[in-house]
């Protein structure tokens, strides 16, 4: 029996540890040619698929994991370090996972010095491969919850003319159980900041129940003239404190107007807005 199906991105996080002086000379290790000494380096799995999964594990949730990795190096790792947390809890978390040989294993180089904002060196990898024939449909017909992460970070979400995405859901959706979807904030710069969010929503959400973005991540889909005002009145900090109830509003009924049933759109230290549709969607 399986409570939850968790799918969508997952990578190796490395994480070296740059130490108390990095606060006040992050500026400086970041120069070109320099051989900086750092302390040693952690590793884990990250993205949805690991932080959800695993997290559902550990509350008792019965939970399968379905992601993309490379037959390589951090492939290994993260095979290795899902199946040791899963013979932890007495379950087999890792059976649904895709391998690819032709693929790299995608890893993220996390930055993070006390006092400073993180800063992600993201490679995707294999999630850029992923597509709706990764899905183990007789899974998800047997569980209770499917939870997709990150389509902003796997390219095959959102190119394509979002066909991947969308018979994703609408397939799991087909299985009569609850989706819930979750979103990351892609690059500006890169074809993900391109797309065409909106229409990748109106889309995919009428066959979404719980949709989970964070106010920054659906400012930059639906208002993006907003999300650049604000980022710069932030001086590109954290802009979740300039957000007003009125616009909360706005973005919750125009999201349960593209389809979703349940909206929390996430703001950091200032919690969650939360709206819902009537009975009758």
């Amino acid at each position: 029996m399986i409570d939850a199906i968790v799918a969508g991105h997952i990578c190796l996080d490395l994480i070296p540890d740059l130490g108390d002086s990095a606060q006040s000379q992050f500026e400086e290790i970041l120069k070109p040619g320099r051989l900086v000494a750092v302390g040693p380096a952690t590793h884990c799995t990250g993205g949805p698929v690991s932080n959800v999964g695993l997290a559902l594990t550990k509350l008792g949730i019965r939970t399968r994991l379905m992601g993309k990795v490379g037959d390589d190096l951090f492939g290994h790792a993260i095979q290795r370090a899902i199946q040791e947390h899963g013979r932890a809890y007495g379950v087999n978390l890792a059976d649904a996972m895709v391998v690819d040989p032709a693929a790299d294993t995608s890893y993220t180089i996390v930055l993070s010095p006390p006092g400073v904002d993180r800063i992600f060196l993201h490679h995707s990898g294999a999630n850029d491969t992923f597509g709706a024939e990764d899905i183990r449909y007789d899974l998800v017909a047997g569980s209770r919850l499917f939870h997709f992460g990150y389509p902003p970070l796997m390219k095959r979400m959102y190119e394509e003319g979002r066909r991947d995405l969308t018979e994703i859901f609408r397939r799991a959706k087909d299985t009569g159980i609850t989706t819930s979807l979750d979103m990351a904030l892609p690059d500006p710069t890169s074809a993900a900041g391109r797309a065409d969010w909106r229409a990748i929503l109106r889309s995919v959400l009428p066959f979404v129940d719980i949709f989970l973005p964070s106010v920054e991540e659906i400012l930059f889909m639906l208002q993006p003239s907003t999300y650049q005002a604000m980022c710069a009145e932030a001086g590109g900090l954290n802009i979740a404190p300039l957000v007003r109830p009125e616009l909360l509003e706005a973005l919750g009924r125009e999201l349960l107007a593209l389809g979703a049933k349940v909206v929390a759109l996430k703001m950091g230290d200032r919690g969650l807005y939360l709206r819902t549709a009537g009975m009758a969607a």
